[in-house]
């Protein structure tokens, strides 16, 4: 327990393009005591192996598939993340689905972002398809005295996000 993230700056002049899902032009962070960022892209066929599939009505597997995904720390104590400043000049564009132009964040104890695409089908037999079950968290649990610091953001010129749920600015302390 204890523990101290460091401070972050960052100056930039000049023009910054990136193109594809999830890109970041400009990404800040001071992190203490777990968190961050998760992209979880998951596609495909859930199915649960070893079970049998067998014909018979009535008879379905005693457990379903479950995926689980947490982003933060447990029982963090005493954690300090450092102040974020992010200064810019120019022009900042993404070009992709849930992409950010500028990101900057302090976290102290837990939490942060986490992007989500998720396509999944059960494997489906004669007795009928299968549940899949999904669980996330997101954040800390159990801690205490856990401080995050301020951000600071000043930007001149153009930002530009380009794609579904992309974000121009995202600040988060």
């Amino acid at each position: 327990s204890g523990g101290i993230g460091g401070e972050v700056v960052v100056d930039h002049s000049g023009d910054i393009t990136v193109l594809g899902d999830g890109a970041m032009a400009i990404k800040a962070e001071s992190i203490n005591g777990g968190g961050g960022s998760l992209a979880l892209d998951l596609a495909g066929v859930v199915g649960m192996p070893g079970v049998p599939y067998v014909g018979m009505i009535g008879i379905k597997p005693k457990e379903e598939p479950v995926i689980a995904v947490r982003v933060g720390a447990q029982k963090a104590t005493s954690m300090n993340a450092g102040k974020v400043t992010v200064n810019t000049t120019g022009t900042f564009q993404t070009a992709g689905d849930h992409a950010i132009v500028d990101f900057a964040q302090s976290l102290a104890g837990g939490g942060g972002t986490l992007s989500m695409n998720v396509d999944l089908a059960s494997i489906e037999n004669e007795i009928g398809a299968m549940a899949t079950g999904f669980h996330v968290v997101l954040g800390g649990m159990d801690g205490n005295d856990n401080r995050a610091a301020d951000i600071a953001s000043t930007h001149t010129g153009d930002l530009v996000a380009f794609g579904d749920l992309s974000t121009g600015v995202l600040a988060q302390s």
